[in-house]
């Protein structure tokens, strides 16, 4: 696995295996689900879904668009507070 760096971007998945999607996507039939899977590809057939993404804390509520395809559920939910300081 290759560390990102700046602007160097992470090696991409082979082609030959597919987009990566968790087991636990193809046994729901819902349309809003909990996920703690961020890393699994966002597919065509998940468009108009709304889905519950674990960042660490918390659920985040996200529904999928069509110019979400091709990105990660992770993406899309931030893990860390952004920090103001007191003055």
């Amino acid at each position: 696995m290759v560390k990102k760096h700046g602007n160097e971007k992470k090696m991409a998945r082979s082609k030959w295996k597919g987009p990566f999607i968790h087991k636990s996507f193809f046994k729901s039939k819902k349309d809003s689900f909990k996920s703690w899977s961020r890393s699994t590809t966002i597919v065509p057939s998940f468009v108009g879904k709304i889905f519950n993404i674990y960042n660490g804390q918390r659920f985040v509520q996200i529904r999928i668009t069509n110019l979400m395809i091709g990105h990660k559920l992770g993406e899309f939910v931030q893990t860390r507070k952004v920090y103001s300081y007191k003055r």
